[in-house]
Formats: C-alpha cells, structure tokens, sequence
C-alpha cells in the first residue's frame, strides 16, 4: 500500500515521459517480420512490450540491446515451425496484434495470458482472422487459445467496432496472405500500424472518404529492416497534463511528442474544456506541449467518434470533470468495460470514494464539477491506467491518499513514479 500526502504541489520543468507503447510493439513486431536488422530507439521498457519481445524471440526473432538500442533480427515471415506456447501476461495488444502476425503459422500456436487478460474479448479478431483462413481451437472466444493456418486469403473488412487492436490483427495477418487486403472503418481509431509499415517498405494506402476510411493492404509483401526512433506517449504525458492543468502554479513542458489527431483526443477535449495547452514544433519533427494551471475549466459532453481519440484517457477526464464547473457528460465508451478492469465501474467507484459525484450510466458517465475531494483508500484494481489517475487525484488533496495495488503501474509506465518525483514541487511523501 501506498501513502501519498502532497502540501501545495504544482508540476514544473521540462519532462519526456516513457517512449509510446502502441508504436514500441509494433516496432518489434515489423521488425520481426522484415528481412536483415531493424534498430529501435527509446524502445519503451514495460512489462507488456517485455510480453512482446519475448514471444517473438520464441518464435524465432534475434532481438538484442546494443547501447540503448534496440536489434531485431528480422525472420523474413518465417516463423518457427513446430507446436509453441505463449503467455502474454496482462497485454491485450500482444495478444490480439501477434495472432495476426503469426495467422501465417502451419503449426500450432498457443496464447494464453493473466486472469486479467484471460478476461478480455478476443472474438473481435478471432472472426475476421477465421475469414482469412485461420483456425482457432477455443472454448469461449477467449484466452487461452490456439490457431494455426494453411494459407491465408486476402479479404476486404468492415470493422464492426472501433479498435485499433482489430485493425492491425487483419492487416499484419494480410501482410502475408494471397491477395489484398481492405480494413474499412467509420470511426477512425490509431492509424500507427499503417502510419509505420511504409518505413519498412510496407505497401499500404489510405483513403479517406466521405463516411468511412479505407485502408488498402497489398497481400504476400516482403518488407526490409529499418531504423525507427520512438517518440513519448502521449497517453502517459496525459497523466502530467492533467496534473499541470489541476494544481495552481503548474509550468510544465512534455517533451517529443507526436501531434497524431488518431492519438490527441484528449488534448482536443481539455482545449474546448478551457485548458490552458499549447503545441510547440521542434527541430526533430516532433512537438513540446507547455501545460499551464487553469482555473477556469467547464464541463463539456464526450461522445461519438471523439471516443477512440482518447479512450485510455477517459479515467483521468473523469478526475478532470470533478474540477471542472458544471456537468460533464462521457456517452458511447462501452469500450470501457473491456479493458484491464471495467473502467466505467473503477473508475467511478475509487473517485466516489475521494468525494467524488458520478452517476455510472450503460456507457459513460455523467460527473458533476467544483467537487471537493478529499483523502480515503483507493485501489487499483490491478489496472495501471486507474492506479495513475489515482496518483494525479491525490495531488489535490491535502488529506492522505492510501492506495492499494499500485505496482500494477509497471505493466505500461514503470518509471512513472521517477518522473512524477522530477517535477514534481513542494512536499511529497510516500
């Protein structure tokens, strides 16, 4: 358990938080894919990208360090050919995105994951990828499971929900099908899968029509090794924006960001909020966002296609909305429910407990402002998104804050407690 007590804190300096986890898997994973080495940059150190890398070296990648980078020797798409067994611990990207990298296996692949993970759907990819031509042995369209295929079919797929995750099963699974492949969706989600593959000579188009986005895939495509340098997440910024834009006398600049508008939701929402925000352009192409106290935030309603663009942040706009004045209120994020814990539940459960006015609806909530919260015990719930978001709402309160499970952090950002402490002003105690 941990004791928090903060006395007056504000956030100050200049920050780059961890490396972004969406683009650290799928830089392993092309990388694997490819033909000759790729060498990563600011590859991001967490347990869920260690659940990546691992199941690709057991599948037949080198992946070594050399000086802070990252190696991958890639396969050349030549998995290991024999029956195998994975455990992907808590990492729903591992699992959903490698079932669609390794469809092309002959043998039997076996995923499996934590009780957590085990938990989570997966007949989201399980159906597009059956269509293709693989098959999976499962009981209840969920971990564990096992697949394997004999030759993979080009097809054109309509998301019927919008996951990124989904996406990018189908069209690393198309990477070495017969025939094209096409991902149609009508709510644009993370478009980094597709942003990446032609940085690794990937052949890939993205058109954008007037009611959906269509994402064209070339089947049975070689791709060749490169150099990536990874940038901050801004998911894991969004803790440290919050943080600044709650507690007065807060100046903080978060470093090397990118200004992807499939990834800004957030920042985008916080804006018409009346957060004091702003993007500046660096020398490398990547931007600086200076985080600035603002005292004067409104409630604002979230729904629809701003979903996606900040799903992963909806618990710390909870916490926001408990400052802001007014009612804000978050409609169509059943998505919530699925993640490392219900996070429609969790999160509504653990702010009551601060003080906190949250009324739980079927796909939201609705949060009344100007609430003063005030300290209690807290749990994680054994998901790292809710035990940050903890971590920020105990910045405003000068009662002590006891929270449970906060190793659960580890699984995305294990540095988070390190880089909150370098910016972090006034007395802090743990």
């Amino acid at each position: 358990m941990m004791n928090l007590r903060f006395s007056h804190p504000y956030l100050k300096g200049k920050l780059r938080v961890a490396s972004d986890k969406s683009i650290s898997h799928r830089a392993l994973m092309l990388g694997a894919y490819s033909k000759g080495k790729t060498e990563i940059h600011h590859l991001l150190q967490a347990k869920d990208i260690t659940s990546t890398k691992e199941a690709l070296q057991k599948a037949g990648a080198m992946i070594t360090e050399d000086n802070g980078r990252i190696i991958v020797e890639g396969c050349n798409r030549q998995w290991k050919e024999e029956e195998l067994f994975f455990d992907l611990g808590n990492s729903g990207t591992s699992a959903r995105l490698l079932s669609g990298l390794f469809a092309n296996t002959t043998k039997t692949y076996h995923f499996t994951g934590d009780e957590s993970l085990q938990q989570r759907p997966m007949k989201r990819i399980i159906d597009p990828l059956e269509k293709m031509g693989v098959h999976f042995t499962t009981q209840n369209m969920k971990l564990p499971f096992a697949f394997s295929s004999m030759e993979l079919q080009g097809m054109t797929y309509s998301l019927p929900v919008a996951s990124a995750q989904v996406k990018s099963a189908i069209l690393l699974a198309g990477l070495s099908a017969k025939g094209d492949t096409t991902v149609i969706e009508t709510i644009p989600t993370r478009n980094h899968t597709e942003e990446m593959l032609p940085f690794f000579g990937g052949r890939v188009e993205v058109q954008e029509k007037e009611e959906h986005t269509e994402i064209q895939l070339v089947g049975n495509q070689e791709l060749e090794g490169t150099e990536l340098f990874v940038p901050a997440d801004i998911s894991s910024a969004a803790f440290f924006i919050v943080g600044a834009i709650l507690t007065p006398k807060s100046d903080l600049y978060l470093m090397d960001l990118t200004k992807n508008k499939t990834r800004n939701g957030l920042v985008e929402v916080l804006l018409r909020m009346g957060a004091h925000l702003e993007w500046i352009p660096q020398e490398n192409g990547l931007y600086q966002l200076h985080c600035q106290y603002s005292p004067n935030l409104k409630g604002t309603i979230v729904e629809g296609k701003e979903i996606p663009q900040l799903i992963d942040e909806l618990p710390l706009l909870a916490l926001v909305a408990t400052q802001a004045e007014g009612k804000t209120i978050v409609r169509n994020a059943e998505e919530l429910k699925v993640k490392e814990s219900n996070r429609i539940l969790s999160t509504a459960t653990e702010l009551k407990k601060l003080g906190a006015e949250i009324v739980v609806k079927e796909d939201g909530w609705e949060i009344a402002g100007d609430s003063l919260l005030h300290g209690g015990k807290v749990e994680s719930h054994q998901d790292h998104r809710i035990a940050m978001m903890l971590m920020i709402a105990a910045l405003l309160i000068p009662e002590p804050v006891f929270l449970t499970d906060e190793q659960a952090m580890e699984i995305s950002y294990p540095s988070f407690m390190n880089n909150l402490q370098s910016v972090l002003y006034e007395e802090f105690m743990i």
